[in-house]
């Protein structure tokens, strides 16, 4: 019996970004049942674009839209959910700035089996598309040293001499999740609302004796962000909150304040030696992003700009 695999692909004001994705997942070798793709309220006509295009004709495409911006964490939580509940046995999750090789789908799936069926969580190999540079894995997970990055012994796909390694916390930028992994680990927590909802739920998964794997063959493009304007912006609030609350969450509090003061002190000295504009607006959303986080405020406390990529 073949396995089935939905995809879900959650977007935002990256209209061109995400018909690239969809054409990709349209061409894959080892083809997907279902696209979920949901749009968190894109004012850049997304939705216009799609039409125009046909991609919601198309019987495998399930458009969601919201009726406004709900965080890429709730867009993957309903995402997953609707995969769950509709009984495909993947699901392979994605931001929209993500464009997957044609056979990247069929090895994973190949190193799946080849392990046995030993891991259930695969995570493809991304490289800047810009720059062609293969992006780095942590190998470890790190809630002692606060003068560390949560995240350790980064490993490179490109340079490995093995097919595929251990990781401990893929971003969601590709990762082909097993549905007993769901079962077993529940949904994505939307109180991140965005930024670090991958992280805890590869956190917890790992808690409950998953292990995921990158596989060097498997090869997904990643588009480069775009170069900041300002010193911190509201991106740059929602990581360090988030990172508190991982802290907090896995370390516990001594390393949640420790980290955090640590790294809030590099961010205000870095802005002293930069000549951005919003140094004085990003010095206060640091220090609210601090205070946030230590006192475990969830959801969006910081609302997102309208429009971000016209």
């Amino acid at each position: 019996m073949v396995e089935t695999i939905a995809t879900v692909v959650v977007t935002y004001n990256r209209r061109q970004l995400v018909t690239q994705c969809l054409e990709a997942l349209i061409g894959q070798t080892r083809p997907v049942q279902r696209i979920i793709l949901l749009d968190n309220a894109s004012a850049d006509g997304t939705d216009r674009l799609l039409e125009e295009r046909g991609y919601l004709t198309n019987p495998i495409i399930e458009y969601i839209r919201f009726p406004r911006n709900l965080g890429g964490a709730a867009g993957f939580r309903e995402g997953m959910k609707r995969a769950y509940e509709a009984g495909y046995d993947w699901v392979w999750m994605m931001d929209d700035d993500v464009t997957p090789a044609a056979d990247c789908l069929e090895r994973l799936l190949e190193i799946h089996r080849e392990s046995g069926g030993a891991y259930r969580i695969l995570q493809p190999a991304r490289v800047d598309a810009e720059t062609g540079r293969t992006l780095h894995y942590a190998t470890r997970y790190n809630f002692r040293n606060p003068f560390e990055f949560e995240g350790c012994d980064r490993i490179i796909p490109s340079e490995l001499n093995v097919p595929y390694a251990e990781i401990v916390s893929p971003p969601f930028e590709g990762p082909l999740i097993h549905r007993s992994v769901i079962a077993d680990v529940g949904e994505v927590d939307s109180g991140f609302f965005m930024v670090c909802d991958d992280a805890d739920y590869f956190l917890r998964a790992y808690r409950k004796g998953f292990r995921p794997v990158v596989v060097r063959d498997a090869v997904m493009r990643r588009a480069n962000a775009a170069k900041k304007a300002v010193f911190f912006d509201w991106k740059d609030y929602y990581t360090l909150r988030n990172r508190v609350e991982l802290d907090r969450r896995y370390g516990g509090r001594w390393i949640a304040m420790t980290r955090v003061l640590h790294q809030a002190l590099r961010l205000l000295v870095r802005s002293l030696s930069r000549k951005r504009r919003g140094k004085l607006q990003g010095c206060r959303l640091i220090l609210r992003a601090l205070v946030d986080g230590l006192k475990g405020r969830r959801g969006e406390t910081v609302p997102p700009p309208g429009l971000l990529d016209p």
